[in-house]
């Protein structure tokens, strides 16, 4: 959700796939998205106008900076930038951009995918808040991510284990 002098915007984002590359001793993070789809519902209070927009961006970076040493719960400021957007009716735009900044609030949850892989620590819950320039209009907005694909493995096979983990798709007794 975006909130400007005289507009508001809603947003539902899909990310396609994400990479991260982490730091764990210093807790900063750079994470790459290679695509993602937007679909935009943009209310202008001065002229009760709206109008909705879906478009790609396939440029989409983020660097955060883990304050906590917790593997649960990640807190911290962030920037990120999303740029190359694609859309059916203008195509590509190269003039248009999202920027943002502000604080990032994440609940993770620890995957033990078995015993000779390390844990894997998704973003089950995302939540921010910030200051967001889309294309030179500057905002303030609040976001809630919630990464589904990794809710429905966790409530389709998880077992939780003596070593204070998950295991993903554990063995079954025979």
């Amino acid at each position: 959700m975006n909130v400007s002098d005289n507009d508001y915007t809603g947003e539902f984002i899909v990310t396609i796939s994400k990479i991260i590359f982490e730091h764990k001793d210093l807790g900063l993070g750079f994470e790459i998205n290679p695509c993602k789809f937007w679909y935009l519902y943009i209310t202008n209070y001065d002229s009760d106008e709206t109008t909705e927009e879906s478009k790609f961006s396939f440029i989409n970076t983020a660097l955060y900076w883990d304050l906590l040493e917790n593997k649960n719960v990640l807190l911290g400021p962030f920037v990120s930038i999303n740029y190359l957007f694609i859309n059916n009716s203008t195509g590509i735009n190269m003039s248009e951009f999202i920027f943002s900044a502000g604080l990032c609030f994440s609940f993770l949850f620890s995957y033990k995918i078995n015993a000779d892989f390390r844990s894997y620590y998704p973003q089950l819950i995302n939540f921010e808040l910030g200051y967001r320039n889309i294309t030179g209009k500057s905002t303030i907005y609040f976001s809630l991510n919630v990464d589904v694909l990794m809710a429905l493995i966790g409530i389709g096979g998880l077992s939780y284990n003596t070593n204070g983990q998950y295991d993903v798709f554990p063995p079954k007794a025979y």
